[in-house]
């Protein structure tokens, strides 16, 4: 829509948008649950979440998932955000792997277990196709993580990147098939990180404006946001939002 309004402003052609409509993205999911990739992807996931698999969290209960959350907002200190760079260049890492690593190792800590798991949200959009088309396509994925008293901040960094890039490269496969296939009543997997490293900024005409993050949505458990904070540099916003 900003790029339709910006070309009409300016008298140009915008681009061709080359967005597929919803009944080809019907197709599209229909020849995924035809292909050995498909198959490929169940096993992984059957190997991964076993059978009567509970979900992990850090409460003493647990409630309905409900929209009407407590929610705290941050942004990282600029001497935290120097720490991070740092940790990131030394170990040629990412943003995503470091905070997923920092939370993998909070909740150990919180909640005294060895074994945490995570939910990482992801596009499922595999194909270029499918990242310029709408459509209700985007998954929640397990990570899971051992977490031992011995066990130090680069071998954790470590295992979040085998843990997300083994999550990525199977993503299409539906949370719920993967909780049916291991026959577990479990609503969710773990507290929710949810990377969103995109660019915020959004131009319409000569107006620049940009992306805020209003609301996440219900909330079964726990989730942490983790997005560009305003202003210059790299800083980094925290949204804590818990049921």
């Amino acid at each position: 829509a900003a790029e339709l309004y910006t070309a009409a402003k300016n008298g140009t052609e915008p681009k061709p948008a080359g967005a597929a409509d919803l009944l080809k993205l019907a197709e599209i999911d229909a020849e995924y649950h035809a292909s050995t990739r498909f198959e490929k992807d169940k096993t992984h996931w059957s190997e991964r979440i076993e059978k009567g698999f509970e979900s992990f969290t850090i409460a003493d209960r647990q409630a309905p998932t409900h929209v009407d959350v407590r929610t705290s907002h941050m942004q990282l200190p600029d001497t935290t955000t120097a720490r991070l760079d740092a940790a990131r260049a030394r170990r040629e890492s990412t943003i995503a792997f470091e905070m997923v690593a920092g939370i993998a190792a909070f909740m150990a800590r919180m909640s005294g277990n060895e074994d945490v798991v995570l939910t990482l949200p992801v596009s499922a959009r595999t194909t270029a196709l499918l990242r310029r088309s709408g459509g209700m396509v985007s998954n929640v994925l397990p990570l899971r993580f051992t977490v031992r008293p011995e066990t130090t901040s680069a071998q954790l960094v470590e295992a979040a990147r085998m843990e997300i890039t083994a999550a990525l490269r199977h993503q299409r496969y539906p949370f719920a098939d993967i909780l049916r296939d291991a026959g577990s009543e479990a609503g969710y997997f773990g507290p929710v990180v949810n990377i969103m490293l995109f660019d915020a900024e959004l131009v319409v005409g000569d107006i620049v404006g940009r992306l805020r993050v209003l609301s996440s949505g219900h909330v079964s458990d726990l989730l942490v946001n983790v997005y560009p904070g305003e202003g210059a540099g790299n800083s980094l916003h925290l949204d804590l939002i818990g049921n």
